[in-house]
């Protein structure tokens, strides 16, 4: 999958942002999120609904805005996924499946946490899908 950036208005390290996803194809955004560092071209820990967007139409990916606290980054999600309407609830063209204005930015797992997702997937056997991403 190829991921087009557009540049001009990166963040600055550490500075929260608000970020959209665009299909390269037709220019329609099709997903809203809020980060810091890289997380707006990250892969990863993205829904299948996601995925399959992103592989059939391509993205670009566009800081909206940047250099806010968290909590503003999150009302500016909130605002833009209310705007533009989620897929799975009729409302727009968005896939994503919150209303936003939630995550774990900045969680840090306890040692026994780590340990317990370490027993309960190890051994586990991953698809051809699953490790593409």
């Amino acid at each position: 999958m190829k991921i087009k950036i557009k540049t001009g208005n990166l963040p600055k390290p550490r500075d929260f942002y608000t970020y959209i996803h665009i299909k390269e194809t037709t220019g329609e955004i099709f997903y809203v999120g809020k980060g810091h560092g890289n997380r707006f071209k990250e892969l990863r820990s993205r829904s299948k609904y996601w995925k399959w967007t992103a592989e059939k139409y391509g993205v670009i990916a566009n800081i909206v805005a940047h250099g806010l606290s968290e909590n503003e980054s999150f009302l500016l999600e909130k605002k833009l996924i209310k705007i533009y309407g989620r897929k799975n609830l009729g409302t727009g063209n968005l896939v994503n499946l919150t209303e936003g204005g939630d995550g774990t930015s900045g969680y840090v797992c306890t040692e026994e946490h780590t340990e317990k997702i370490s027993k309960a997937t190890k051994g586990r056997k991953h698809t051809e899908e699953y490790k593409r991403y």
